[in-house]
């Protein structure tokens, strides 16, 4: 395997002591490639002479190699451009984490082992953006700055902020920190007084707190949890009008209109379960013994009320929405007719389906009056025993069609998540060809990733 525009010889003995090529220590590759000697890993040059041992791999056979940070290779070796070489002759680090190229360590973790970059006269060079000098020499982000953490690691960074004037892409909290733009109102305090979210309007699905500090959901008022700082949500209660969808408890608080009689206390004073003259929602039905339960569980073939009266008089029931009335009484999921056997216990629904219309949310099969979901056809899973769903498969502008004839987002595609059953998306040569949608980058191995 050759990674570069020119052959890399290198040789070794049992011994584990290797020679390096001299000519090659003075060479940097066209493509930015090097190969490693016993490992034949390819690295890029940049991880050459760099402190860490970058050819060794770890997999089901573990190969120790250490030939990128051969000592007499990278005391021959030309740093790549924009990379420092330490006095001890041994190590490249990157020169954009200092204040200039050869000053000022920023994290020690990257410095030098020598500590060599750590200048004795670092205070007399000045500082290039995006960086910032701290008291003690170390550079941070300047982004960093007045941020309310320490990032300095003596304090410098957080001290005077009422002076310090935030870049363009920050705003200035009361409290003087410098926060993200796009943290201001956005429902969440970022400042140490809140003072982003102070003279913001919530969206129409959200509440605003007494104090200002905060926006929370509308379903969150009067639920007996205090959501706000000030606890403003679960006051005055007793005025409250609760959200359509929501039962209001004898108590003042609010629960979910499906919690109502369901057999489980959900207001702190029981009142959601007494249940003699309260009417279920308009998705339910009412047990004999008052209990509410889901209209769709009503004469299925098993008992959900405790007494039984909801498998009684099946005969004179009219099944809930997107089911179907067997010749039994028994009702079914409507995708259950004429598709996957006999769900009816008696076989009616798999009784006359070539004249059965399944038009709607449904289809038919092309061979054998088979009836599908819409939603099932060319996913990549045959439902049809014929395989019509997926067959003739036009995904749409949107997506895209899988080898298998499955349909997946554009947006997933080579995104390192496979979504297509055949992995097709996610093919090594079709993502090295592929062009990323807006506001994505391109990655070496193809790899499309947002840039938000």
């Amino acid at each position: 395997m050759i990674c570069a525009s020119y052959q890399v010889k290198l040789s070794f003995d049992e011994e584990r002591d290797f020679f390096v090529d001299a000519a090659l220590v003075s060479l940097h590759a066209e493509d930015g490639l090097w190969l490693c000697a016993k490992s034949n890993k390819s690295i890029k040059t940049t991880e050459l002479c760099n402190g860490a041992d970058d050819c060794s791999v770890s997999q089901s056979v573990i190969v120790d190699d250490d030939s990128d940070e051969d000592p007499e290779m990278c005391r021959n070796w030309t740093c790549a451009e924009g990379w420092w070489k330490c006095a001890d002759e041994l190590q490249c680090i990157d020169a954009q984490l200092f204040c200039t190229q050869h000053t000022c360590r920023a994290w020690t973790e990257v410095g030098c082992k020598d500590d060599s970059n750590v200048d004795l006269n670092c205070d007399l060079y000045d500082v290039l953006p995006p960086f910032w000098k701290c008291k003690n020499r170390n550079c941070i982000d300047e982004d960093w700055v007045c941020d309310a953490y320490d990032d300095c690691k003596d304090g410098s960074d957080e001290e005077n902020c009422e002076h310090h004037v935030c870049n363009s892409d920050r705003w200035k909290c009361s409290s003087h920190e410098c926060i993200k733009k796009d943290r201001v109102c956005d429902g969440y305090p970022s400042c140490e007084d809140a003072s982003d979210e102070g003279d913001c309007g919530c969206p129409n699905n959200k509440w605003k707190c007494s104090d200002g500090r905060l926006c929370i959901l509308n379903t969150d008022i009067c639920d007996e949890s205090c959501e706000c700082y000030d606890c403003s949500d679960e006051q005055n209660c007793q005025n409250y009008t609760c959200l359509e969808g929501y039962f209001k408890c004898k108590d003042n608080f609010c629960t979910a209109e499906s919690d109502v009689c369901d057999g489980y206390e959900d207001c702190s004073d029981g009142s959601d379960e007494m249940c003699e003259n309260i009417t279920c929602s308009e998705k339910a039905w009412k047990c004999s013994n008052h209990k509410c339960i889901y209209r769709s569980v009503v004469c299925d073939g098993e008992e959900d009320c405790t007494d039984g009266s909801d498998e009684q008089d099946c005969e004179s029931f009219d099944c809930a929405e997107s089911q179907w009335k067997c010749a039994n009484n028994l009702c079914i999921w409507e995708g259950h007719v004429c598709h996957d056997g006999d769900n009816c216990g008696d076989g009616s629904d798999e009784l006359n389906c070539e004249n059965y219309d399944c038009s709607g949310k449904f289809t038919k099969c092309k061979t054998n009056n088979e009836c599908i979901s819409k939603l099932w056809l060319c996913n990549g899973i045959a439902q049809c025993t014929d395989g019509s769903d997926e067959e003739d498969c036009d995904c749409g502008p949107d997506y895209w069609t899988c080898k298998n004839n499955e349909c997946i987002w554009k947006a997933d595609l080579c995104d390192s998540n496979q979504d297509c059953l055949d992995g097709s998306d996610e093919d090594k040569s079709f993502c090295q060809q592929y062009i990323c949608p807006a506001g994505h980058a391109k990655c070496e191995n193809g790899l499309c990733v947002s840039v938000s």
